[in-house]
């Protein structure tokens, strides 16, 4: 049989038969039969982000899409809801270390400004400790008063005086994105779909 671009594929010795030849599907990021890091050529990169306020919600959204295509975006999320406990790289089994120094390069590798300095306050190779602190630092600032405002806003879109477009089905869909981007930011924060109609209706 036949392998890529036509090399002939050697038989298994045990049982004297070709391995199936097809494209290889990454399982994850964690190869812990050997210890060691899979290889992430052809798997989809993070955005880079620039440490822009206004440019987090959606970093965040694709950032956690990478972590959940590698497998690993429940040791974000728990390290994001217990985020009163710091986790110490010291006490990580194996496995969790090799995330957490997977998830420390890529941020090192694709944030810059205000984003990499948080990071560069962690643990040395603590990628969770990492995304804590970079969620503490951008989502810190829900307070009442600024939830409130961007409640406002969302009450009173500015595509209400818009003609009936695409200018206007693009503005509604970036609002509804805003509503996403709202409740992730304010934990515990809903915005009824009884709020989006009488918003809509307005």
């Amino acid at each position: 049989m036949n392998g890529a671009a036509g090399v002939p594929v050697p038989p298994d010795p045990a049982t004297g038969t070709a391995p199936p030849v097809g494209p290889t599907v990454p399982t994850g990021v964690i190869d812990t039969s050997r210890g060691s890091l899979l290889d992430l050529r052809g798997l989809a990169k993070p955005r880079y982000f620039n440490g822009e306020e206004q440019q987090w919600s959606e970093w965040r959204f694709m950032f956690e899409n990478w972590s959940a295509l590698l497998g690993i975006d429940h040791y974000l999320t728990e390290c994001v809801v217990e985020s009163s406990i710091v986790p110490d790289i010291s006490l990580m089994d194996d496995t969790m270390k090799k995330v957490s120094k997977t998830v420390y390069s890529v941020l090192c590798l694709h944030v810059t400004g205000r984003a990499l300095a948080t990071v560069r306050l962690s643990q040395r190779f603590n990628g969770l400790e990492a995304w804590r602190l970079l969620v503490k630092e951008y989502e810190s600032s829900a307070s009442p008063d600024r939830s409130a405002a961007i409640l406002a806003g969302l009450l009173a879109p500015a595509w209400q005086s818009l003609p009936c477009t695409l200018e206007l089905e693009q503005s509604i869909q970036r609002w509804e994105m805003k509503i996403k981007d709202y409740e992730m930011c304010f934990v515990g924060q809903t915005f009824p779909d009884t709020h989006k109609l009488a918003t809509i209706r307005k």
